[in-house]
């Protein structure tokens, strides 16, 4: 949607027009100084800028000022026009106001003496920079008609058309397409006939589609996700309409459609320079570890040997990254092919299966120490969704709306459903832990979940 690339582009613009004030107070210095202006002539002697303006804090406060009080006016809100007239009227107090603060610095200080020639001039340059800059942006991308998506009720997703009839929103963004529940008549704003839920596939397939708004995240069908999520991986951005208690969240990224509050599904990865310190970190630290724990890796394998007949390793296959299949390793912790009758199943509490030795490992997770040469190998990292089998993974992707987008980075030794839940906690529990993880990464989140990992082990709580 058109106005919500701007809104998510205010950092830009703050940090243009800090840029700006600071060249503009270039520019007025090299103007005063290089350039004869016959009715500025004499009142500026190059020597003071030279010997005794810095220039560091000032240009810092001034264009610290402008931002501040430009945000207070609503300077960066304005994203809909290029018309100077308007750009004009809103840039002209925060100009005003960093003349009034170069006036108020240097005029009364002791230090600085500094003659209102360059203010004026600094005053010119900043306008005439401001202004034209928005101007130029804005022409090039009023061009562009975003093509948007109203998923919900009738009643609804009507109300919100009414939204894109008025400014700023008219002639730029178009409904293209209504999908409801409960189809009654046209809505007679848009000219559209509202479509069944279930031609949204086939739709968002065969079109360009901007934006997907649901206006009714309570009641939508779960199995219209995948689709939505399909489109999303795409590029195309997909709002919800919060309630109450969503709006409460405070970190959710919120922006308005007119008076009408919006969430934005926030479904990117993490930036490349968390997932490449992030890999760093995976290779160092399990190196570290498997040389640290080469006594007790020994001692492991001794008794897995001695208490229970079978290989001392244990392989099984599971789904990482982008669904792609690797072999897990860890220490047996379970009698030897102790799924030869039952096929692929779940652990469960006092699962006969586990042999004595095994039960401690899982309690202490000592089992899972091979796993560090998956994480060198790249299957895993230490942070992630748990790695799940092939068979239930195409099993939850069935049954649970959005259980793939967890493939969508490394599986992890430990994460947040693993020291939250245990090994009989729902595939839809974990799932929300997992997804919890996958748009929150950060280093601070990683470092909290490996101190609770420990304390997980300490007080041997794994199943």
């Amino acid at each position: 949607m058109i106005h919500v690339k701007h809104i998510r582009r205010r950092k830009f613009f703050v940090l243009v027009d800090f840029l700006v004030v600071l060249l503009s107070i270039y520019i007025a210095i090299f103007v005063r100084t290089k350039i004869n202006i016959p009715i500025f002539e004499g009142l500026l002697p190059s020597a003071v800028i030279d010997q005794q303006i810095t220039l560091f804090f000032t240009t810092i406060i001034l264009g610290s000022s402008f931002c501040i009080s430009g945000y207070l006016v609503g300077l960066y809100d304005m994203w809909n026009t290029s018309s100077i007239t308007i750009w004009a009227q809103k840039i002209i107090f925060p100009n005003l106001l960093i003349v009034a603060i170069a006036f108020s610095y240097l005029y009364l200080s002791k230090n600085f003496y500094f003659p209102s020639s360059f203010l004026v001039t600094l005053f010119i340059i900043n306008f005439w920079l401001s202004l034209l800059w928005r101007v130029f942006y804005f022409k090039i991308f009023e061009r562009e008609i975003s093509n948007i998506v109203l998923i919900g009720e009738h009643e609804n997703c009507y109300e919100f058309s009414q939204e894109f009839l008025k400014d700023p929103f008219i002639n730029r963004i178009k409904v293209c397409a209504i999908f409801c529940y409960n189809i009654k008549e046209s809505i007679a704003s848009t000219g559209l006939q509202p479509k069944n839920i279930s031609e949204f596939k086939n739709f968002s397939q065969d079109n360009l589609i901007t934006s997907i708004i649901i206006v009714n995240s309570n009641n939508i069908q779960e199995n219209i996700f995948p689709d939505v999520f399909k489109a999303a991986r795409k590029g195309v951005q997909v709002f919800t309409v919060p309630n109450h208690y969503e709006i409460l969240l405070g970190r959710l990224r919120h922006v308005h459609v007119n008076d009408l509050p919006l969430i934005e599904l926030k479904l990117e990865n993490s930036v490349s320079f968390y997932l490449k310190i992030k890999r760093l970190f995976d290779i160092l630290f399990s190196l570290i570890i498997l040389t640290f724990l080469s006594i007790p890796i020994a001692i492991i394998s001794i008794l897995t040997k001695l208490t229970s007949k079978g290989p001392v390793i244990y392989k099984q296959q599971r789904v990482g990254r982008d669904s792609k299949v690797f072999n897990i390793i860890k220490f047996r912790s379970m009698m030897d092919n102790a799924e030869l009758k039952t096929g692929d199943v779940f652990a469960s509490k006092n699962d006969p299966r586990i042999t004595k030795f095994g039960k401690f490992m899982r309690e202490t997770r000592l089992d899972e120490i091979p796993q560090l040469i998956n994480i060198l190998k790249g299957d895993m990292s230490f942070i992630g969704p748990r790695p799940e089998r092939p068979s239930f993974v195409n099993k939850f992707e069935k049954e649970i709306p959005a259980y793939s987008e967890r493939t969508r980075i490394r599986p992890g030794l430990t994460g947040l459903a693993q020291i939250h839940g245990d090994y009989e906690s729902s595939a839809d529990t974990k799932l929300k832990y997992d997804l919890a993880y996958l748009v929150n990464q950060s280093f601070f989140l990683d470092f909290q979940i490996l101190v609770k990992t420990i304390k997980v082990l300490l007080l041997r709580k794994g199943q």
